[in-house]
C-alpha cells in the first residue's frame, strides 16, 4: 500500500502538439507503455459527489487499485498494488478487492464498497520524461470511440510546480487548455451522467 500526495497539472493537447512534445522529449517507440483504467462508482455517485475517484489500473506487468481524494488544492493517492491476473479478475467480475487500505478508506469514507458499479474503461499510451523540477506525461487516450491528448506534470512542490508548468506551456506555444480527470472524460462520452 502506499498513500501519497498526488501534485500534479494537466491541459490538454492537440494532436500535432503531442506529437511536437514527443519530438522535444527525443521519445521513441520503445518508451512508450500501455495502460488501461477501469473506473468504479456506485449507483447514486457517492465517489463523484466527494470529488473522488477509484480505478484500476492495468500495467505491463502488475495492476493497481487506486482511491483518490481530495485534499485543499491537490489530491490524496491511496494505492493497493495486485497482480496483473487479480486486476484483470476483478475487473472481469466488476468489483474492488474486498480487503486492504482502499477497501478501508472506501468504508471510512461513508461507501459501501459492495455497492460499487464498473463504469467503463480507458486505454492509454504513456511517455514520461523526469526532468529536475519533476515528470511530464504525455497521454494519448482511447475510451467510447473516443480519443484524445494530454500532458500531465507531476511535481513535489505545487505553487512551484505550477509555475514552471504555465512557463512550459507558454515556451511551447501551447494555450492553456484546463483537462478534466480521465474518470469526468470517460463519464462524460459514456453519457452516463
Amino acid at each position: 500500500m502506499s498513500e501519497q500526495v498526488e501534485i500534479e497539472f494537466k491541459n490538454m493537447l492537440t494532436q500535432s502538439e503531442y506529437k511536437k512534445l514527443l519530438h522535444l522529449f527525443q521519445a521513441k517507440e520503445d518508451d512508450l507503455f500501455y495502460q488501461s483504467n477501469t473506473y468504479f462508482d456506485t449507483p447514486d455517485w457517492q465517489l463523484k459527489t466527494k470529488k473522488a475517484g477509484l480505478r484500476i489500473r492495468l500495467l505491463p506487468e502488475y495492476a493497481e487499485l487506486t482511491l483518490k481524494t481530495p485534499l485543499e488544492k491537490d489530491l490524496l493517492e491511496t494505492t493497493d498494488t495486485l497482480s496483473l491476473e487479480e486486476g484483470k479478475q476483478l475487473i472481469q467480475q466488476g468489483k474492488i478487492k474486498d480487503s486492504g487500505f482502499v477497501f478501508t478508506k472506501l468504508i471510512s469514507l461513508g461507501i459501501d464498497p459492495t455497492k460499487l458499479r464498473l463504469l467503463g474503461s480507458l486505454a492509454t499510451t504513456r511517455y514520461e520524461q523526469k526532468t529536475k523540477k519533476g515528470v511530464f506525461v504525455l497521454d494519448h487516450s482511447i475510451y467510447c470511440d473516443q480519443e484524445d491528448y494530454e500532458l500531465e506534470f507531476e511535481t513535489t512542490h505545487h505553487e512551484e510546480g505550477n509555475k514552471f508548468f504555465q512557463q512550459f506551456l507558454l515556451d511551447q506555444g501551447i494555450p492553456l487548455r484546463p483537462s478534466k480527470h480521465k474518470i469526468a472524460r470517460m463519464i462524460e462520452a459514456n453519457n452516463q451522467i
